[in-house]
């Protein structure tokens, strides 16, 4: 699963510029390469093969030894299913917004030099307190072609953040916290603080952010601590970027940070499947639902129905496979059976000796899937009318 961003030749870099080209193994995780390459030369953005077809780099189209190029295109994220990663370390062209007071102030600066290596990005954040005594300064950066679109690339569990960064003023000990930040349909929302705190350092070091779900993230402009990015299938495109955030403590309270290789994994979601309900009884039968297979994208699910019953076997005839995209509670009139989803499609019609199994379901290999939700239950129509436990399934990656 890739996700592609153009880029039109002549590719314009500084001297004495590096950079970084993704490889990955089929169906495992991507690896970045630091690439020395000569800018007086002509560039072009392209695909490197390895002559035996096994190793891909994406990458400035120039000699890499034991690879050949393929003039193509510069994918900006690479993601192979199991997670994806968003990577910048040259900062060119990032944007920021300040979030604290009035009084208190913030800004970046992009430097070509001192990087871990090369080009890093500096913040610089002064917190003054107010009349009502608040005075953090939070700074959000962010960069407009880092974007994971949910629609396409897959519903989203979680998002986690590691940077590199070094401590360059500092004029107290104030808590500096680094925290991921997402940008969806012109509204902000970072994540919620969890000992996101970087500390001092005077060499380059690695931080990393936990992990964060949608219901992590509060709404910082405008200002809604009930609001929560959309991280499902249907949830429109997310800018991915960090916020920096310290307090007053000391004065003057100024501190400068430097950041370099940004990175944002986004954890696309996983496929589950849990029952809920129950299904309807008669003396020792009751007829339970089973799901078998793997529910995720490019693979397939069966289903099933069988009796639990202590003695004998149950003819079962006339078995309805029902699909939903939601639940409800209706019960069959005469009965004490409850249909527990809208039967929105019928899958499958079936009879059989102790249970019947329907053909498997394919889940078709479209990342915009992932985190589709779909509810099951079967309904079978005898001389009296049975129903089963319901079963949701969750499509993942």
């Amino acid at each position: 699963m890739w996700a592609e961003t153009w880029f039109s030749p002549p590719l314009s870099v500084p001297a004495g510029a590096r950079f970084y080209i993704g490889y990955r193994h089929p169906d495992t995780t991507c690896v970045w390469k630091n690439v020395a390459f000569d800018p007086s030369a002509p560039i072009a953005l392209g695909e490197y093969d390895r002559p035996t077809g096994t190793q891909t780099w994406i990458g400035p189209c120039q000699s890499v030894p034991g690879y050949v190029c393929r003039p193509l295109m510069w994918r900006v994220q690479c993601s192979t299913g199991a997670s994806g990663y968003l990577w910048d370390g040259e900062f060119l062209g990032w944007s920021s917004r300040f979030f604290g007071n009035s009084a208190s102030s913030g800004s970046m600066t992009r430097m070509a030099t001192g990087g871990n290596p090369g080009a890093n990005v500096q913040v610089s954040l002064r917190p003054v307190a107010n009349s009502s005594g608040e005075g953090d300064a939070l700074l959000g950066l962010w960069q407009d072609t880092n974007v994971w679109d949910p629609r396409a690339q897959g519903a989203i569990e979680t998002i986690a953040l590691t940077i590199d960064f070094k401590t360059i003023r500092a004029d107290n000990d104030n808590v500096h916290h680094l925290i991921p930040m997402v940008i969806q349909g012109g509204r902000y929302y970072v994540a919620r603080a969890s000992g996101d705190t970087t500390g001092q350092s005077s060499t380059w070091k690695r931080f990393r952010a936990a992990p964060r779900s949608e219901s992590d993230f509060d709404r910082i402009w405008p200002r809604n601590t009930a609001s929560h990015p959309d991280f499902s299938s249907a949830g429109a495109p997310l800018t991915i970027g960090f916020l920096a955030w310290t307090g007053t403590q000391g004065t003057p309270p100024a501190r400068v940070q430097a950041y370099d290789n940004w990175r944002a994994t986004v954890t696309p979601v996983r496929g589950s499947v849990t029952t809920f309900g129950a299904g309807c009884p008669t003396g020792v039968f009751q007829p339970f639902i089973g799901v078998g297979g793997s529910p995720q994208i490019g693979r397939s699910i069966t289903l099933s129905v069988a009796d639990h019953a202590p003695t004998g076997v149950f003819w079962y005839q006339n078995c309805h496979l029902f699909a939903g995209f939601s639940k409800w509670t209706y019960t069959i009139p005469g009965s004490a059976c409850d249909v527990l989803i809208a039967p929105d499609v019928l899958v499958y019609v079936g009879s059989g000796l102790g249970g019947v199994i329907a053909p498997p379901l394919g889940i078709p290999g479209d990342p915009g899937l992932i985190g589709l939700k779909l509810h099951f239950q079967w309904i079978a129509i005898l001389p009296v009318i049975l129903t089963s436990d319901g079963a949701t399934v969750v499509v993942g990656a």
